[in-house]
């Protein structure tokens, strides 16, 4: 079975700019979810979508495959995920007649993720023949307990009524944590990344940390510092 990873990885961000370029540790951001994808045993093969010579050289540089430089359509800072992964299924199919079982699809910004987490996905998937798999973690802050701020007033964002607000009271929620699996018909015929049966695999939310500002990038640093400890750390965070 063929299982395609695919990084998307643009050289623009706004939030904070050069982002999948930025250092973690003195690794470029990107370093750390091509190690990853590269060491799962799942995967037999990584490319890398960009826009960016500079992230271009250093993908290949840490063994993923640049078959194809991004369009700038699919560049900009609105764009969603869906048309650049179903340009780079599309262009490995019509360039060179490969078209994978699933793709599976990863961010930069989860520079914690680690082998395992994706061949978990792609067995659920495999194991439960549903349409796609995809990591979750238990949310660190109840939505609840949030609120929005209407005209200077503070409103609920949801509605509490008979709900207990102790911690242990509450329904279990989830976020998704970075890796998402899914039978490649799911982007070419129904047109979208998850497909309408999903599975989930549950993942420690001490290593889930999305990279969108540098005030995340501090909090990487030191969560990586304590993590690559751990005896079973990958060796790429060492």
């Amino acid at each position: 079975m063929n299982v395609l990873a695919i990084i998307p990885a643009r050289g623009g961000s706004k939030s904070l700019p050069r982002k999948n370029l930025r250092l973690l540790a003195g690794k470029p951001l990107i370093y750390y979810v091509i190690q990853t994808a590269l060491h799962s045993v799942s995967t037999n093969r990584t490319i890398v979508s960009t826009d960016d010579q500079q992230i271009s050289d250093m993908a290949q540089e840490y063994g993923a495959e640049v078959p194809f430089r991004r369009p700038p359509e699919l560049s900009g800072d609105a764009v969603p995920d869906f048309p650049v992964l179903l340009h780079a299924v599309n262009y490995l199919q019509e360039n060179e007649d490969y078209y994978p079982d699933i793709v599976v699809h990863l961010r930069p910004t989860y520079p914690l993720i680690i082998p395992e987490d994706i061949d978990r996905t792609v067995t659920s998937l495999i194991d439960n023949q549903v349409d796609s798999a995809r990591t979750i973690c238990p949310v660190s802050y109840h939505p609840y307990w949030m609120k929005e701020l209407i005209d200077g007033w503070l409103v609920p964002l949801m509605e509490t009524k008979g709900v207990a607000y102790r911690r242990q009271d509450l329904p279990p929620i989830y976020r998704t944590s970075g890796v998402d699996a899914t039978k490649t018909r799911c982007l070419t015929e129904e047109q979208r990344i998850i497909g309408e049966h999903v599975r989930a695999v549950l993942t420690d939310r001490e290593r889930v940390i999305d990279i969108d500002t540098s005030h995340d990038l501090i909090l990487a640093e030191c969560l990586l510092n304590i993590l690559k400890k751990d005896i079973r750390a990958p060796d790429w965070w060492k």
